[in-house]
């Protein structure tokens, strides 16, 4: 608490107790400008653009899916707990955006993608051809991960969650191990 809190200049504390009433508001503001970095024009935006009521907390099912405690603690470590994605500039934000519109979007702001993303990630490619057993599949973005010493699939989809969804994505993770993944 103390280390997040010096970890920030002394503007920063001004813009942060100027701004906003709330302690815990406050104290979200100071943590996330301390983990990112946020320069206190960075800090400004974000708090004029009431960040805190747009990120999502826990955008991934880790707990429940990694069986190994270690790899769990690795992965949880690796990934940032919210993504705020307000660098992607979509057209009609009243539609849902199309996959294709979405992905070029991160592509295009890479940098700030891998951020929102976490520490030690790096881009693979987008498109990703994977051939498995004669069949050709793209996979929306790759990513590696040097924590993790994993390959990253993500694949982007529009609307609900189909089960259907779930059976592409192990399909593209065994591929990705078997014909991708360099073991040292």
């Amino acid at each position: 608490m103390v280390k997040t809190f010096l970890s920030v200049g002394f503007t920063h504390h001004v813009v942060i107790v100027n701004s906003i009433k709330d302690f815990d508001i406050r104290w979200f503001y100071l943590k996330i400008a301390a983990n990112r970095f946020w320069s206190v024009s960075v800090l400004k935006k974000q708090i004029k653009e009431r960040a805190h009521e747009k990120i999502n907390p826990k955008h991934h099912n880790f707990e429940l899916t990694i069986p190994e405690k270690s790899i769990k603690d690795n992965a949880l470590n690796a990934f940032k707990d919210e993504m705020l994605l307000d660098f992607i500039n979509l057209e009609d934000e009243d539609e849902e955006p199309d996959e294709r519109v979405l992905e070029k979007e991160i592509v295009q702001n890479i940098k700030h993608f891998i951020m929102a993303l976490g520490p030690d990630f790096s881009f693979i490619g987008n498109q990703f051809r994977l051939i498995i057993e004669g069949e050709e599949f793209f996979i929306d973005l790759v990513f590696f991960n040097r924590t993790l010493q994993s390959l990253i699939a993500i694949e982007l989809k529009k609307g609900k969650f189909k089960g259907e969804y779930l059976g592409k994505m192990n399909l593209y993770l065994t591929g990705l191990d078997e014909y991708v993944k360099k073991v040292t």
